[in-house]
């Protein structure tokens, strides 16, 4: 894979395998859904691709699902291709911001723990 990958790509997979080594699954909160097999998890949510959610009706279902998740990964590279997750999903949004806090900023993206 890491010749494939740019350096800060690269170096976010090596980072982030660090903390996430023992996890069941991790939550993708980017548009980034390659992350998953370039971390050889799974989703924890059957929302893996983020750019689809669409609905406040999913929205309310993955706020459901994110209930037992640890981490979540979030402002990826190709977040500001549309529009911003913040603006698209503002009840994710603000779920998030009120029960995950930064575990580790790597680059661009960070790494958010449950609180």
């Amino acid at each position: 894979d890491e010749n494939f990958l740019s350096k800060r790509d690269a170096n976010f997979i090596k980072e982030a395998s660090k903390f996430i080594k023992n996890e069941k699954c991790i939550q993708l909160y980017t548009n980034d859904a390659a992350l998953l097999y370039l971390l050889k998890k799974p989703n924890c949510t059957k929302f893996y691709f983020v750019w689809s959610i669409g609905s406040k009706k999913n929205q309310l279902k993955m706020i459901e699902e994110l209930k037992s998740t640890k981490y979540i990964i979030k402002n990826g590279i190709t977040d500001n291709w549309g529009i911003p997750l913040k603006i698209k999903y503002p009840l994710l949004n603000e779920y998030i911001n009120n029960n995950f806090t930064l575990k580790k900023k790597i680059d661009e993206r960070v790494i958010l723990y449950k609180k």
